[in-house]
């Protein structure tokens, strides 16, 4: 299981900067990770297209209630547990907004 983080508001957060959080989130698992029993690797995956225009849902920015906006691009953090081959692995993503 991966390692959960206690409180959201403990981590570094800045709106409109999914790049910035992201990153602290990355800091923030691995810091963990090397305190907890497993073997997971942490990515940032950044997420765009030739025009600039990734639809997300469930943001805090979006001005509709469904909470849809369309960003240039986008970034979430991805959490993979290591089971020995990569066919067995586990991918897990994890978005802070």
């Amino acid at each position: 299981m991966p390692p959960q983080i206690p409180d959201k508001s403990s981590l570094i957060y800045t709106p409109f900067y999914c790049e910035e959080n992201v990153y602290h989130l990355c800091k923030k698992f691995s810091e963990l990770l090397d305190k907890s029993i497993g073997n997971y690797e942490v990515y940032a995956c950044f997420i765009s297209n030739q025009t600039r225009s990734v639809p997300i849902r469930k943001q805090k920015a979006a001005k509709s209630p469904d909470g849809f906006v369309i960003w240039d691009y986008h970034v979430i953090l991805l959490l993979k547990e290591l089971k020995g081959d990569d066919e067995n692995s586990n991918k897990k993503r994890q978005e802070f907004d």
